[in-house]
């Protein structure tokens, strides 16, 4: 399976925004030095299911007739709605509806505007924008997301996580160092921020500067030894390097260590390869 099928299944998993649509960005030391291209990657059809590809059952589709009559309903509470929302989301989800989860949650956001709804929304974007598999359709909803991550950022400027996610919506605009600044700037603040050390260091592969994704991931695992991912990740970047036997252990450790099915089935078919 071609490599970065691996990064975007992983991803995938951690809901985090698909690298298939990433540009090669170098990722350097220094912001000043770095250089990106738009090139997009090939779209991992194979490891990510587009969306809309599953159908609602007839059940499913009277269940959300329902609970969208409730959710135009003007009369309906706030916390009413966050209740219908949560059941569409599960519908949604269970069919890959994810831009769907997405739509409803920007509804509700602009509705009643708050930093705990506007952040719903801006995930919510940012997961659809994960799996888009169109170019078009992943700067529409990285846009969307980016979006409500300005409002949860002019509310609440600590937000560290929505300042990473919406560097990362930036990594696929026209100004991708724009985004590769932000979350540095993330990590000026906080130099400990798991999730800004683990987006530089997907970055890194996504350039295919191995030997830095490697660095991030070592350090990123010397502060939490127990993130799985990360182990997965410096794994795929050590046989990457050509540094096969480091490689195989690290794999093997993810083996023993998370159950997930679609890291295993990703773990064994590498493993196959490199033994």
């Amino acid at each position: 399976m071609h490599k970065h099928q691996w990064i975007v299944a992983g991803v995938a998993l951690l809901a985090i925004a698909g690298l298939s649509v990433l540009p090669k960005s170098v990722v350097e030391t220094d912001v000043k030095d770095m250089k990106a291209t738009a090139t997009a990657l090939p779209n991992a059809d194979s490891m990510v299911q587009q969306t809309h590809s599953v159908p609602l059952s007839n059940a499913q589709q009277r269940r959300l007739l329902q609970l969208q009559a409730t959710f135009q309903d003007p009369s309906a509470s706030k916390d009413r709605l966050i209740a219908v929302l949560d059941s569409m989301s599960a519908i949604y989800r269970s069919v890959n509806r994810l831009d769907s989860i997405a739509y409803y949650s920007g509804l509700l956001a602009d509705r009643y505007p708050s930093v705990s709804l506007q952040m719903r929304a801006a995930d919510a974007y940012y997961e659809a924008f994960g799996f888009a598999l169109s170019p078009e359709k992943s700067k529409q909803l990285s846009e969307r997301a980016r979006g409500y991550y300005k409002q949860v950022l002019a509310a609440d400027p600590s937000r560290l996580d929505a300042k990473t996610k919406m560097g990362m919506t930036y990594v696929v605009s026209d100004a991708p160092m724009q985004g590769i600044a932000l979350i540095r700037e993330v990590l000026e603040e906080d130099p400990q921020n798991q999730f800004a050390l683990f987006n530089l260091g997907l970055l890194s592969m996504q350039s295919g500067q191995y030997d830095k994704a490697i660095s991030r991931f070592e350090q990123l695992l010397s502060l939490y030894p127990q993130d799985t991912k990360a182990q997965f990740y410096l794994a795929v970047s050590l046989a990457e390097a050509g540094k096969k036997q480091q490689a195989i252990k690290w794999f093997e450790a993810v083996q023993k260590a998370d159950p997930d099915p679609a890291i295993q089935a990703a773990v064994s078919d590498y493993l196959q390869k490199l033994k």
